[in-house]
């Protein structure tokens, strides 16, 4: 064998040897490497829906038990007020003045009367209901065109449109020809006999999940949920309504909203009409 022929064979026999042993033993450098190459990730994005939690009828006895919870949880509401409330003493104008004063919470109009109750007749009358709606915001000096009618569930948003079955359907279109922004509700949290919450916040919160995967909503992935600024006015009531908020915020797929980003359609759609 030639001498040329030896270092040939020398050559081969290293290079063979080091290749074993790079893959036996690979570099500290590769091994990272290998180790935090991340994971394909899934396309598909875990769902957001959204939860619009809206309180009616303040400020009343409930409203600093209110203020107090959103202040501390950091979530949006909707407040829908009564001027008539705000007006009955000096209790309840500082009332109004805490609920202005927080910035989580969203102050919408819901009549200056509440309809004194009488709403077969104050839906009867269409224009008065309207000076109403319209005394109120003088009153109480609302930033947004939202509103809700005492006592109807009655949607009238772009081109959604929601009748309950009872009578203010045409006071609904008025006020959307007025431009009003008229919203009703998805899911309510009940009062009992004694103006207490009747569901449990475990039990609402059940009730949330199944609402959100209904056909019937007005708005796919998007519930309004409604209560009452009277439900909540004890220390133990204001515990049930931080122990709800808590629940949604634990979900990790709900986020709380103010109406005035509830989705509005400009194209016009088939009438959901009950």
């Amino acid at each position: 064998m030639t001498k040329q022929s030896i270092l040939q064979l020398l050559f081969t026999i290293v290079f063979v040897s080091c290749s074993i042993l790079l893959q036996a033993f690979p570099s500290p450098t590769n091994r990272i490497l290998s180790h935090h190459i991340p994971p394909k990730k899934d396309s598909v994005k875990t769902k957001k829906y959204v939860l619009y939690f809206t309180i009616d009828d303040g400020p009343l006895e409930g409203s600093p038990f209110i203020d107090s919870v959103f202040q501390n949880e950091k979530e949006p509401a909707d407040l829908f007020l009564v001027g008539m409330h705000a007006n009955m003493g000096l209790q309840f104008k500082a009332y109004l003045n805490l609920l202005h004063k927080n910035h989580w919470l969203e102050l919408n109009n819901h009549s200056y009367t509440h309809a004194n109750e009488a709403y077969d007749y104050y839906y009867s009358h269409p224009k008065m209901v309207l000076r109403d709606m319209q005394r109120n915001n003088d009153s109480l000096h609302f930033n947004t065109k939202i509103c809700r009618m005492p006592a109807r569930n009655m949607w009238r948003l772009g081109y959604k449109k929601f009748n309950d079955g009872f009578s203010g359907d045409k006071t609904a279109d008025l006020l959307k020809r007025k431009g009003y922004k008229v919203i009703g509700w998805d899911l309510e949290w009940e009062s009992d006999s004694l103006n207490r919450p009747k569901q449990s916040p475990d039990s609402l919160f059940k009730q949330l999940k199944l609402a959100f995967k209904s056909r019937y909503l007005i708005s796919s992935g998007n519930v309004v949920l409604l209560c009452h600024d009277w439900m909540f006015t004890t220390p133990s009531n204001k515990k049930e309504l931080q122990q709800f908020i808590e629940l949604v915020k634990s979900s990790g797929n709900i986020q709380f909203k103010w109406l005035s980003d509830y989705p509005v359609y400009k194209r016009k759609i088939k009438e959901h009409i009950s």
